[in-house]
């Protein structure tokens, strides 16, 4: 019986383990690309709720191992899924290699080059990356707009940012730690009708006029606001709202 249908059928079994854990039951419990194991564990993180993504992540950065890390690697693309991207799996380890990625997103016309970068000890080389990209859509003539989102785990960034700056493809590439994506997650769990919005926050932008930042944050306020204001608070408009007999 493989993993998604024991967890179905018995999800109280599976409410304790830690993510390495449930690998090590599944098929011959090594992530590799294109493995059964593989295939598994991502269809299992599908149906796991968002409390759970946000422990099996905070878990993999706390206990960093080669095993933890790919896993880590299939649980920021669902991220990516759950906040309605169209996901294309990388892989395992993609971004230690000199033209390879993590996954790819899509939203629309555009779509992001995703790069896990949970520890210090490999050097992405981005502009690299990201000209392989550049040159691959100009071939293929599918007018896709590429840009790069550059995951990081519990360490610094300020090298790695230092060396966008530098790049030819700074306006197009950003970071973003993974404790960002899981407070990403924890919104679209709550306004998931907000999924345009969230996802648009990973995709670069000029922020010369600020008009559209402050637009969308206003919205997800606003609606936080209604959510949560108890009766007589002031409504966000200023006017009390009505109290309940």
């Amino acid at each position: 019986m493989d993993l998604v249908t024991l967890a179905r059928n018995n999800p109280e079994a599976f409410e304790k383990k830690t993510i390495d854990q449930i690998v090590a039951i599944t098929d011959d419990g090594k992530l590799h690309d294109g493995s059964e194991c593989a295939r598994q564990v991502r269809e299992f993180l599908k149906f796991q709720t968002a409390d759970r993504i946000v422990a099996f992540a905070n878990y993999c950065l706390k206990h960093s191992s080669e095993l933890n890390n790919a896993a880590l690697q299939d649980i920021v693309n669902e991220i990516g899924r759950r906040l309605e991207f169209d996901i294309a799996y990388g892989k395992y380890f993609g971004s230690r290699q000199p033209d390879g990625y993590d996954g790819l997103w899509s939203s629309g016309p555009a779509q992001l080059v995703v790069v896990c970068k949970i520890t210090d000890d490999y050097k992405v080389d981005i502009d690299r990356l990201m000209h392989n990209f550049e040159d691959g859509a100009q071939q293929s003539h599918t007018g896709m707009k590429f840009s790069g989102l550059i995951v990081v785990g519990q360490q610094e960034s300020w090298d790695l940012e230092r060396q966008i700056r530098g790049g030819r493809f700074a306006a197009s590439v950003r970071i973003v730690s993974i404790a960002a994506l899981l407070k990403l997650l924890k919104i679209h769990d709550v306004q998931p009708k907000r999924a345009a919005k969230i996802n648009s926050l990973l995709q670069p932008h000029d922020f010369t006029r600020l008009d559209h930042l402050v637009g969308d944050y206003c919205e997800l306020f606003e609606e936080a606001g209604h959510a949560a204001a108890p009766s007589g608070t002031p409504s966000p408009a200023g006017e009390p709202t009505k109290r309940g007999r």
